[in-house]
């Protein structure tokens, strides 16, 4: 690889751009389980979305410039979910592939068009596993009169596995100035915490 291949148009040593991305994708998933708190709370749907976009293109960054990140992957999670797992050649994420492509239609949401153009009622957090990760049927959130559930221990599992098949250090993460604030948020309930 070409040094210069380390750089963006900005000059910012791709290492660099990485924490901030893992930086973004840590706030973003601590906002994320603070607001499946709150009833009825659908933005924190598209905070799940948004933090493993974030640790996704983290690593990503590695092998692709800015321009070729935006012009090949944009905001797709499952393409990204998908060249990821290719890079990592970590098999056993494939168990999470139902629940990246739930999670894709989160992205719409911020647009106001989820589901299908018509209104998100509210979110209920639900501390388990879905009970049928295999089904295709937007499985993390089932429809219920406009309320969806999100089932935490899902993102705390994907969450964690990313993490390891990123190979970032624990130790560095826990002192994140960013993830130490947000730590007690963390792991509280976490039955798949890192830590």
């Amino acid at each position: 690889m070409n040094p210069k291949d380390n750089f963006l148009d900005n000059d910012i040593p791709l290492s660099f751009l990485d924490n901030r991305y893992i930086t973004l994708g840590l706030q973003y998933f601590v906002l994320a389980r603070m607001g499946g708190n709150l009833i009825y709370n659908p933005v924190c749907c598209n905070l799940y979305h948004l933090a493993f976009e974030m640790l996704i293109k983290a690593y990503l960054n590695l092998t692709y410039s800015k321009n070729q990140m935006w012009s090949r992957f944009r905001h797709d999670l499952p393409k990204l979910w998908k060249e990821f797992k290719i890079k990592t050649k970590q098999d056993n994420l494939e168990r999470f592939d139902q629940i990246i492509k739930d999670l894709h239609v989160w992205e719409d949401f911020r647009y106001l068009y989820f589901p299908n153009k018509s209104g998100v009622v509210g979110i209920e957090t639900i501390p388990g596993h879905s009970p049928n990760p295999e089904e295709d049927n937007v499985q993390v959130w089932k429809r219920k009169a406009g309320i969806y559930s999100i089932y935490l221990e899902d993102m705390d599992e994907l969450f964690k596995y990313l993490i390891f098949a990123m190979g970032i250090d624990i130790e560095n993460l826990k002192n994140n100035p960013t993830f130490k604030k947000g730590l007690e948020e963390y792991t509280k309930g976490n039955k798949h915490s890192i830590f």
